[in-house]
């Protein structure tokens, strides 16, 4: 959630409506591949129907693309619910960073450095290969940029696949981001 923000203030609306659409398919990845690798199994297709993010990506796309908007009632209430969902997921991440012990730091250490190096590689591999220029250059580069997702966590604790580990990842890419975000953006404006 990162992205949207810093993609914002750094390219306005148009940087925004990019940032979304880039984090609207990166999160139908999460919620289905991620969800895959994390349980260590097969996607479960009877799991895809009972994911709402899906739905709510779906929705999302076809309101605007249809011209259709929700009642007043229905966007109150999502952006009510929506903005609970970043403390209670952080409320998680919290208990188990409570939790940590040095291996899983270090773990998560490794997990982090190779995350944001690769993020930072592949946005800028993929900007050059594609010819991209301008905003959608620069919100490519920072998407792919942003430290480990707190979802990986949440995925982490429900299949009992090193919660810990992938804590100490989030925290660490986290903390890295702030450090290396300022030249990222010197870079891409």
């Amino acid at each position: 959630n990162m992205g949207l923000p810093l993609c914002l203030f750094a390219f306005g609306q148009e940087g925004l409506g990019l940032a979304i659409a880039y984090f609207a398919v990166g999160a139908v990845m999460q919620f289905t591949v991620g969800m895959s690798v994390a349980s260590g199994g097969a996607m479960n297709l009877a799991g895809l129907f009972k994911t709402p993010v899906l739905y709510a990506v779906a929705l999302g796309v076809a309101f605007p693309v249809m011209g259709l908007s929700a009642p007043e009632w229905f966007d109150n209430t999502v952006n009510l619910l929506g903005g609970m969902t970043i403390p209670l997921m952080l409320t998680a991440l919290g208990v188990s960073l409570s939790r940590l012990q040095f291996s899983s730091v270090r773990r998560g250490a490794m997990v982090a450095v190779l995350r944001m190096v690769i993020g930072v590689g592949v946005g800028f591999g993929l900007a050059e290969l594609m010819g991209l220029t301008g905003a959608l250059r620069g919100v490519l580069i920072i998407q792919c940029s942003m430290p480990i997702a707190v979802y990986n966590y949440l995925f982490a604790e429900l299949y009992e696949n090193e919660p810990e580990a992938v804590a100490g990842g989030v925290l660490l890419s986290t903390v890295i981001s702030f450090l290396t975000l300022p030249v990222l953006l010197l870079l891409v404006l």
